[in-house]
């Protein structure tokens, strides 16, 4: 398969007790990758290589992957054959973890986004700054209130504090 560069792994489970969850997973009949831990889902459309199977992907087979390719970081794709095993075109080389279950039902959880209500766009990185800036530590909830999709959005902290901030909308290329 050829995977754009993404940190897939940044939504898998972190030691999950469902193990199938902690790491991504390659569908075939959908041609993508899909990864994670059960409060947030990555889904990246891959091409596909002849041979390629259904399970399983290890966040180091593509971290190596990505690595061993040339180029610009955002420019990099990953070449994993997926088989029996996890093969790079430089020879290394990644068990692949037989799933003694079926992988979720994952497409039952993706809504309709033709059918949304509102849309918004705001640079997350900004988000997650405010919430660690309103919220205490360790604690990274936050609800926003949202007139429409052209003004600021208020941010309120979880935290039963009275911490709270503003962000501003993104144009969406």
């Amino acid at each position: 398969m050829i995977l754009p560069n993404r940190k897939l792994e940044k939504c898998a489970g972190k030691k999950d007790a469902r193990y199938y969850l902690n790491q991504p997973y390659l569908d075939t009949e959908e041609s993508a990758v899909i990864s994670t831990n059960g409060h947030i889902m990555a889904v990246c459309p891959v091409e596909l290589d002849e041979g390629d199977t259904s399970g399983p992907i290890t966040a180091e087979s593509i971290q190596a992957a990505i690595k061993a390719c040339p180029g610009k970081r955002a420019d990099k794709t990953a070449s994993i054959k997926a088989n029996g095993s996890l093969q790079l075109d430089n020879g290394q080389s990644f068990p692949r973890e037989e799933l003694t279950q079926k992988w979720v039902d994952y497409k039952r959880v993706i809504p309709d986004k033709d059918k949304a209500e509102m849309v918004i766009s705001l640079d997350a990185k900004l988000l997650k700054d405010l919430a660690d800036a309103i919220n205490t530590p360790g604690t990274s909830i936050v609800k926003i209130h949202i007139k429409d999709n052209s003004t600021s959005f208020y941010i309120e902290s979880d935290d039963s504090s009275d911490c709270y901030g503003v962000i501003m909308p993104c144009r969406f290329k």
